[in-house]
Formats: structure tokens, sequence, C-alpha cells
């Protein structure tokens, strides 16, 4: 499974930051990668729609989190904004944005 994830915005948006981040539960360390696949199936995330959140307008400084997960032919992306509500999306960008 390829997970992505693309930030953008906030107060710096510097480029290093905001570089869209790929992780290949395959080939990433085991329990990490079985981490990220049940947080996955846990979301439902195929079902989710595709814009989980948004900024509320004259908002500033937020961070827009893009999801794409490809799963065989399966390709689903999935937007969310500050503040990402709690729950198993959070802890999946938590974990996408700590994975080296």
């Amino acid at each position: 499974m390829l997970v992505s994830l693309e930030v953008s915005g906030g107060f710096f948006a510097a480029p290093a930051l905001n570089q869209a981040q790929t992780i290949d539960t395959q080939e990433c360390e085991p329990e990490r990668g079985d981490e990220i696949e049940q947080l996955i199936h846990e979301v439902r995330f195929f079902s989710l729609p595709t814009q989980l959140s948004q900024t509320k307008p004259g908002a500033a400084d937020h961070f827009t989190y893009r999801l794409t997960v490809k799963d065989g032919t399966y390709v689903h992306s999935v937007e969310v904004s500050d503040p990402v509500p709690q729950g198993e999306i959070s802890r999946l960008i938590n974990i996408l944005r700590s994975t080296p």
C-alpha cells in the first residue's frame, strides 16, 4: 500500500516542510507499516469524502493535509484542514509526518 501525505499552508510555508511524503507500507518498518494499514482500514479510508473539513473564512496560518492511498487498483485522496479532528485521521497524519 502506498500512502502519501502533502502538507500546505501554515505561517511559514517552507518548501522543505511542504514536500509530499510517500510511504510504501511493504517496505517500511513492519510495525509501522502494519499500524498505518490498520488505521486506514479503521477509518474506512476509501469510503471517506474527498473533503473532511474546511477552514473557516478568514482563518490564517492553518495547514491543509492531503492524504492519498493506493492499494492495488484503488486510489483515493482525502483533504483535511486544521484543526484536524481527533481520532484515527489525526493519528495517521502524525505517524506519516514522523516517519522518515
